[in-house]
């Protein structure tokens, strides 16, 4: 069966799920199963198939959320997934990799991401159908999915989420005009990658979710977020990396708080600048960019210029030198920025 290329098994009264050890058919350019009886969810094994060019499961019973499996996919044309009105959940955002000519989601309750990146991607495709979701729909499919890659059933608080629609009564969530405007989990036990489905919260202005467990790079689709005017996800010791370039685009964002991560900003001018107008900028600065090496903001005693009110008192930062501090070494610039004393110096 290894050498099979095509399987037609459509309007064949199949019932019972879709076996997973069809992802052993290395070969196969071409699976039709729609116009069945069949249930269950769509195996990931699917994603598979590397030679796959065509998958259709239309008008069928299936369930479930579409595997983001299906984005490995390179060689898949045409996607047909309609008439099965139990499936649900966004689309996975893995699917951006593939080049679709057709593409159908037509009487179900999946529902594409609203971020610019992805509509951009779908825009590429010359047949895309039902791609209409209410809005409230869409964001509560996607904070469904920030909590389970969050680990939302281990948090601190997770009462209300889950609920048939999104409203104040989700822990941490605050809701304008039917979209969610504030998203505050701070010290709240979210552990894992920071998941890129928040970008489809277009409204959200706040994004609070400072001293958790989360880890990894900073998503670059979060600077797709027009409206967000805070950030803060300081104090997740594990979340590293410089943050995307792209953030001096977000002219609504007015506080950047990412101390206690080993995130950095990176060290351009044009960055540099941007941070500079922000109201609240609190992170270290990326440094021996060939290196990779994140530079440590350092709060130090230092006599702070006139137009800041006099002195700064905050104590020198572990692995830190400044001036007037034994180890200081020429060339550490001590700079001034909203009434702190900020040294840039070269990790210890």
């Amino acid at each position: 069966m290894s050498s099979l290329v095509s399987l037609y098994l459509d309007n064949n009264n199949l019932t019972g799920s879709i076996p997973p050890q069809l992802g052993q058919m290395s070969n196969l350019e071409l699976l039709h199963l729609y116009s069945n009886k069949l249930s269950g969810s769509i195996p990931a094994e699917l994603g598979q198939l590397s030679s796959l060019v065509h998958l259709a499961l239309s008008d069928n019973n299936l369930s479930g959320t579409v595997p983001p499996e299906l984005g490995a996919l390179g060689n898949l044309r045409n996607l047909y997934l309609s008439s099965n009105p139990n499936l649900e959940g966004l689309l996975p955002r893995s699917h951006m990799n593939l080049t679709l000519d057709n593409l159908d989601i037509d009487t179900t309750d999946v529902c594409p991401p609203l971020d610019e990146d992805y509509q951009a991607w779908l825009r590429t495709i010359p047949r895309a159908y039902g791609l209409y979701c209410p809005s409230t729909q869409i964001e509560r499919y996607a904070l469904i999915e920030f909590y389970a890659k969050t680990g939302g059933d281990s948090w601190t608080n997770n009462d209300g989420w889950g609920s048939a629609s999104v409203g104040d009564n989700w822990y941490g969530i605050t809701v304008g005009d039917s979209l969610v405007q504030q998203l505050r989990l701070p010290n709240n036990g979210l552990e894992g990658p920071l998941p890129p489905e928040i970008t489809t919260l277009l409204a959200l202005e706040t994004l609070d979710l400072d001293s958790n467990e989360l880890a990894g790079e900073f998503p670059d689709a979060i600077t797709t977020m027009d409206a967000l005017d805070t950030i803060s996800v300081g104090s997740n010791a594990g979340m590293e990396g410089p943050l995307p370039s792209d953030m001096i685009e977000m002219t609504a964002l007015k506080a950047l708080q990412f101390a206690g991560t080993d995130l950095c900003s990176p060290p351009t001018s044009a960055f540099k600048e941007w941070r500079d107008s922000l109201d609240i900028a609190e992170g270290a600065t990326c440094g021996n960019p060939g290196l990779g090496q994140a530079v440590p903001a350092c709060r130090v005693p230092h006599a702070g210029h006139p137009e800041d009110g006099g002195r700064c008192f905050t104590p020198l930062g572990p692995g830190c030198a400044a001036q007037g501090v034994p180890g200081w070494r020429p060339g550490e610039r001590l700079l001034r920025a909203r009434g702190l004393c900020d040294l840039h110096a070269q990790w210890r």
